[in-house]
């Protein structure tokens, strides 16, 4: 990647050249999971795009990419920066066609609260599809409570305990085996 921006991002005759064969190559550029992007991938995406190619799909609230140099704030400066040029239109994608009914019920809330210090109102999601009914929860929340001075080692070690020993009592009891969790 960091080759690649050096390659075209210069004055020389031959960056320049380079830039403009690799623009007329693409008449559009789609960019998935943008808010994984890291700052060389932002420069490069840049660069390459022209104005009205580009189309930039992703959730700050969803990047995972951290420890590889994903930044979620250049998703966030992207939209700004397009709706306040107005060269761009943003497209909620709050349709879920996925999840039951009752998961959004339970997590639309959860995240509201997790969220309702940021910047940014939480946009809840909005169930299309319906399922069949099923007796068992699609979801429970299992807590644990971080005491004073406790390091967030310690809590995530003290989460995965929890929940190990959550996941072994369903499975002990017969009604599930370990293949049916997903966290």
């Amino acid at each position: 990647e960091q080759e690649a921006v050096r390659l075209i991002s210069g004055d020389r005759p031959s960056q320049r050249a380079i830039l403009n064969l690799c623009r007329d190559k693409f008449k559009f550029i789609m960019v998935d999971e943008f808010q994984d992007t890291s700052p060389v991938q932002n420069q490069l995406i840049t660069l390459l795009s022209q104005e009205n190619n580009l189309f930039i799909v992703g959730d700050w609230k969803q990047s995972i990419y951290g420890f590889r140099g994903a930044e979620p704030s250049l998703f966030l400066a992207k939209e700004q920066a397009f709706s306040s040029s107005g060269a761009g239109e943003r497209i909620s994608l709050a349709e879920n066609f996925r999840s039951r009914e009752e998961l959004l019920n339970q997590i639309n809330p959860f995240f509201k609260e997790l969220w309702a210090q940021e910047k940014k109102p939480f946009e809840p999601l909005k169930p299309v599809l319906t399922f069949p009914k099923k007796e068992s929860p699609s979801l429970e929340f299992i807590t644990v409570e971080r005491k004073e001075g406790e390091t967030m080692q310690a809590v995530r070690i003290q989460e995965a305990r929890v929940l190990s020993e959550w996941i072994h009592q369903l499975v002990s009891s017969g009604a599930y085996e370990y293949g049916d969790f997903a966290m």
